[in-house]
């Protein structure tokens, strides 16, 4: 147990020992103080340690990480960076910093606490890292080589999801994100893609991302599939099988849910709930019979409606709870109006 002087502060401590077991006399090394209460300081400051009881001083230093992780000991990488923040020149500590931040980043504002830099001098060699590589999200700074390898994963993700699913016209944007670590900080990947889209490398598209000239194709097989689930859907009108009970030779398909997904983007079914799909034509139809032959009416009941729409209780509840989303129908409590 120590006390540590930071200024005009002292606060008592405890010392780890980052590089072997001890520092003997004379020596220099580097040291973690775990302070038992917080003071204020910023990277360079210089720093007094006595002993508790005599208070006899012990040695001096500077800080290098005003606000560290805890650590138990350094690898030489971790030790070049460190001395780098307190020796090097701004765009040297600036990198450095950043370097140890890794995917969490560093708030703009904290720079000149983290480097001991003027505000101006952290703002110049911050403006020289981000034109070299380097990245900002969300007032957090990145250095080059976490951007990169963001990216690296981003468009392996996009390459991987073009192979497996060769019908969606672009990747999910909330899959990229999951790309990167878990603790990486919020926003790092949407700054990724978008840079990654102003240098050409993606296209944002559709809600998701994709390599630019990608485009859903079709295998011939998948061609004839398409044609068959459209066959199924239009003999069944209103009462269209759920897809649980297509036929056989559809429903053993992999890629049916595919197969669906890219008829429904070039809007040849409709989906009225999540296992019931409807051909678009059959469904426009419906909701014109509806607002026609209803049109002005109140407190309908489910009765009611299998006048126009007569299909079984199983297929009419889900599409009069379309028929709400989209306007056609307004529903008070067990009854509807339809305007």
């Amino acid at each position: 147990r120590v006390r540590a002087l930071l200024g005009t502060s002292e606060v008592l401590a405890r010392c780890a020992v980052l590089e072997g077991t001890a520092l003997a006399p004379g020596t220099s090394g580097w040291i973690q103080l775990r302070l038992e209460a917080p003071v204020v300081a910023r990277a360079g400051d210089r720093v007094v340690i006595r002993s508790y009881s005599p208070m006899t001083t012990i040695g001096g230093g500077k800080v290098a990480e005003p606000s560290p992780p805890k650590r138990k000991k350094l690898d030489s990488n971790e030790r070049s960076t460190l001395r780098d923040v307190i020796e090097g020149d701004p765009p040297t500590r600036v990198s450095a910093v950043l370097d140890l931040a890794q995917w969490e980043g560093i708030a703009r504002a904290e720079l000149p606490v983290k480097t001991g830099l003027t505000p101006s001098d952290a703002e110049a060699a911050l403006a020289s890292i981000l034109g070299d590589g380097g990245l900002e999200a969300r007032r957090r700074a990145f250095s080059a080589v976490i951007a990169t390898e963001a990216g690296r994963s981003i468009l392996a993700e996009v390459d991987r999801y073009h192979v497996e699913d060769p019908l969606s016209p672009s990747v999910p944007l909330e899959r990229l994100r999951a790309m990167l670590p878990d603790w990486a900080s919020p926003g790092l990947a949407d700054a990724v893609i978008k840079r990654q889209s102003e240098q050409g490398a993606l296209e944002l598209a559709e809600g998701g991302a994709k390599r630019p000239g990608f485009s859903p194709s079709l295998s011939a097989g998948q061609e004839e599939a398409c044609a068959r689930v459209l066959s199924v859907y239009v003999a069944g009108g209103l009462g269209a099988p759920f897809v649980e009970d297509l036929p056989d030779d559809l429903r053993s398909r992999e890629d049916l849910s595919a197969l669906l997904r890219h008829l429904e983007r070039l809007g040849r079914l409709v989906r009225v709930d999540e296992g019931l799909l409807l051909e678009a034509s059959v469904l426009q139809e419906a909701r014109a019979s509806v607002a026609s032959e209803l049109g002005g009416r109140i407190e309908l009941g489910p009765a009611d409606f299998r006048e126009v729409l007569p299909v079984s209780r199983k297929h009419l509840m889900p599409l009069l709870a379309y028929l709400d989303g989209v306007g056609v129908t307004v529903r008070r409590g067990p009854v509807r109006d339809v305007p």
